[in-house]
């Protein structure tokens, strides 16, 4: 990592930031590369009734040096598991496999996939048994019945009240404000607690990546760094569409072209329940790829336990994700960014259902995609992740960042020095739009999966 002690010149970290780190740690692409590389291939032929077809793609090795386990998950929790009897294959050879699980009894609105995983069987002299060495999943297409919907009338009535400042919304155990001047989410109190430390705003930016420097996205795309910030608040509007629901409408324009729109519906519920509706609409020429799309927010620090239903556990991104199984994963927070050896864009996870941020108590915020998020969190913000040029420098905050997005373009890296993200991972400039829910929890509302798979019949 040159430039550190004068010597000049010096490539900076262009030398340090391959696959694997200085100390022989994994960088989150090494996994991605172990996926693409693997040598045996599982394809689906009828997945309700387990037949799948398996590919060896090995040059001299027999499929029985390995031994085959799979599982069967709902929502994440293993129904069956089992390990298949031992299969001799040669090489560039295809068979079939019946993977015997049953049925199960569904559970309304879960998700159940299928992975078949290959270990070895016995300790070699390059890693010991039990060893992954490939592996796949495939959602089961379960007719599933539909989860159950809310009932809006049961729902605690509301009351809001408009003033200069902004809007103040309450509700049976939380109240919520919204500004007029920044047309975001600025407090919201639930049992006794603060869950925002600062607004829910909306955000286009990522701390650069080592790829993002080398093809001079910074500059080729830096009228998005301060576009949310710089944001004019057009309207904030307030309406009581039942006893049990109220609609606050924010509309504002972006220094952007010819001043391009930008707008977030909020609607809240008696239950606690906040749909959250984020528009984009980009006017002009030259205004160049989005590099992100989606909303920021920061929580107390006490909320640093995460979970949730998606890819995981490690980071993914739009066009580095095929390594990070769907599944249900927990940890702190602390442990869910990766520490480059140039501090910048860490810890996403893609196709996220649901996250939760709760303390020791369990009590926090549910975020439930509709159906999807890019979502992440950090123990310090993105200025920090901008500034700092080691890990030493990212300093310790008493808050969590909070990122929850429709997308952020892909990481790229055909090289580090020029080469772009692919177009079918980029956001051009045109219109979006994504929604997201949030709820306050608390243990004694129950499991937190099926909260989070409740449908709203207004939310589409």
């Amino acid at each position: 990592y040159g430039g550190d002690f004068g010597d000049k010149p010096n490539d900076g970290n262009f030398c340090c930031n391959g696959l694997v780190q200085p100390d022989r740690k994994p960088n989150p692409s090494l996994y991605e590369v172990k996926k693409v590389y693997q040598r045996i291939k599982v394809i689906p032929i009828d997945l309700p009734a387990g037949k799948v077809r398996i590919d060896n793609e090995y040059d001299f090795t027999n499929l029985d040096a390995f031994r085959i386990t799979w599982e069967l998950t709902a929502d994440g929790e293993i129904m069956q598991d089992g390990t298949l009897p031992k299969l001799s294959l040669p090489p560039k050879e295809t068979g079939e496999l019946d993977i015997p699980f049953t049925k199960p009894p569904l559970k309304a609105g879960a998700e159940y996939w299928l992975k078949i995983t290959s270990v070895l069987a016995k300790n070699t002299s390059w890693a010991r048994l039990g060893h992954v060495v490939a592996w796949d999943q495939f959602k089961v297409p379960f007719k599933v019945p539909a989860a159950a919907g809310v009932d809006i009338a049961a729902m605690p009535p509301l009351k809001f009240e408009h003033l200069a400042e902004g809007v103040t919304i309450s509700g049976k155990g939380f109240q919520l404000f919204i500004s007029n001047k920044s047309g975001a989410i600025e407090s919201l109190t639930f049992a006794g607690r603060q869950l925002i430390a600062s607004p829910l705003v909306p955000n286009f930016w990522r701390p650069p990546i080592d790829n993002d420097n080398g093809n001079q996205m910074p500059k080729r795309l830096g009228a998005w760094r301060q576009a949310a910030a710089k944001r004019k608040i057009a309207n904030v509007a307030v309406e009581q569409i039942e006893p049990q629901i109220i609609l606050v409408a924010a509309l504002m324009t972006l220094p952007l072209g010819d001043n391009s729109e930008y707008s977030t519906d909020y609607i809240i519920y008696g239950s606690g329940d906040i749909m959250v509706k984020s528009s984009i609409k980009p006017a002009g020429k030259g205004l160049g790829n989005l590099p992100r799309f989606g909303m920021q927010m920061a929580m107390p620090g006490e909320f640093s336990a995460m979970s949730w239903f998606g890819r995981g556990p490690h980071e993914s991104y739009w066009d580095r994700k095929t390594s990070a199984a769907v599944g249900f994963y927990s940890g702190p927070v602390a442990e869910q960014v990766h520490l480059y050896v140039r501090p910048q864009e860490t810890g996403n996870k893609t196709d996220v259902r649901w996250m939760a941020l709760t303390n020791k108590d369990g009590i926090g915020l549910l975020v439930v995609g509709r159906p999807t998020l890019s979502a992440s969190a950090w123990p310090f913000t993105m200025q920090d992740l901008e500034n700092a040029k080691h890990i030493h420098e990212l300093p310790k905050r008493n808050t969590i960042t909070v990122n929850l997005d429709y997308k952020q373009m892909g990481v790229g890296g055909d090289d580090s020095w020029g080469a772009r993200t692919h177009p079918e991972y980029t956001l051009p400039p045109k219109q979006y739009s994504y929604s997201f829910r949030l709820r306050p929890y608390a243990p004694a509302m129950g499991d937190i999966n099926t909260l989070a798979r409740k449908v709203f019949e207004t939310e589409n």
